[in-house]
């Protein structure tokens, strides 16, 4: 994992960029996630919260050059977790289109067919991590990437992998 900059300012529309670049990869690696779960072993679950908390934590680094403050609460929602839903439908094609790159992958996934849970779980799982993170980013604060893991293995943990 990168080491990045806390407080690094960028304009506003770099800023967008770069989180627009990061909403594909965290959607789908929610999806992985809820997908799969822990089934796959070699840490494979870990890592990939692992990732969605550098992501997050990189973001909520930044501040906006003009005022040297954040984003309004919605830009968050709707560009760096734009592609998370609370949809069924729309988690579903999620799910989809993560099998279809899945299939062209040179070491891919064992093929899970998606079904009304796994579309639930994806469903579940996008709107906490919205619902937790989206206040979080738009104010300033002091939250490492680490304990931006913790927060999400607390939202997707019982969700993916209930006791």
């Amino acid at each position: 994992m990168k080491i990045y900059i806390k407080g690094m300012a960028l304009s506003r529309a770099e800023l967008i960029k770069t989180m627009e670049s990061y909403s594909h990869e965290i959607s789908q690696h929610v999806a992985k996630c809820s997908m799969y779960c822990d089934t796959l072993g070699n840490g494979k679950y870990d890592h990939w919260i692992s990732e969605i908390a550098g992501w997050i934590s990189y973001i909520n680094n930044i501040v906006c050059k003009f005022n040297k403050g954040k984003l309004k609460p919605q830009q968050y929602a709707d560009i760096l977790f734009g592609g998370l839903s609370d949809d069924i439908h729309d988690a579903e094609a999620i799910l989809h289109a993560l099998q279809i790159h899945n299939g062209k992958s040179v070491n891919p996934y064992p093929f899970r067919e998606v079904d009304y849970n796994m579309s639930k779980r994806m469903t579940e799982c996008g709107k906490l991590i919205i619902e937790t993170f989206v206040p979080i980013l738009a104010v300033k604060n002091n939250l490492t990437a680490s304990s931006i893991k913790a927060i999400l293995h607390d939202i997707l943990d019982p969700i993916c992998n209930p006791e």
